[in-house]
């Protein structure tokens, strides 16, 4: 006669210490990396399932990937008072979005000074409000920044721009769209609405 199999269930003290899994919400005897977005099964190895998962290369080099992120709050810079926008073109709605002037470190080398992020983050964001106000396709941002690098080969910031229509859809969408909507609110509604 077969035993048996016996299956492990999702124990929540497990997210202490696996900051990236949760509980299958249909399946307890299942787990879920938010990170990966994966379910596995803990079958009958429990937390060894979750070390196993942890130890693969996917989910090594996902995690790689989201400590390198730079949050998009810090792509932008919070004013006191939002300027009213009438104009649809990007040069002139640039110049009212206030990004800080990029920092050069200087080299004691002969190496040359290399620009920090802030220029070429002004530059990738011009680059999405001029995509929004074209009304040109996300697509359009495909081999945009390897072009500029190649049209301006002695420009650092040109150099260093990455953005693609993955990237430019994440900047508009969750970016520009959200700090924009969020002002314009403050903007026509400065009183507080209490429901």
């Amino acid at each position: 006669m077969v035993k048996p199999v016996k299956m492990c269930y999702f124990q929540k003290n497990w997210t202490q210490t696996f900051t990236w899994v949760r509980e299958d919400p249909k399946n307890s005897n299942n787990a879920c990396c938010h990170s990966c977005n994966t379910t596995f099964s803990l079958s009958n190895m429990g937390k060894g399932a979750l070390v196993s998962h942890e130890n693969g290369s996917k989910h090594k080099n996902i995690m790689a990937l989201q400590n390198k992120q730079q949050p998009i709050s810090q792509m932008f810079v919070i004013q006191q008072e939002v300027p009213h926008v009438t104009s649809t073109r990007a040069s002139e709605v640039s110049e009212r979005i206030e990004v800080p002037s990029p920092r050069i470190n200087e080299t004691g080398s002969g190496n040359p000074p290399f620009v920090i992020a802030d220029a070429t983050t002004k530059a990738e964001l011009l680059w999405a409000m001029k995509t929004v106000v074209s009304h040109s396709s996300f697509n359009s941002a495909d081999g945009s920044a390897e072009l500029l690098a190649n049209m301006f080969p002695d420009s650092q910031i040109a150099k260093n721009m990455k953005i693609a229509s993955t990237k430019m859809t994440y900047v508009i969408n969750y970016g520009l769209a959200t700090y924009i909507s969020e002002n314009a609110f403050k903007m026509f509604c400065p009183k507080q609405i209490s429901l």
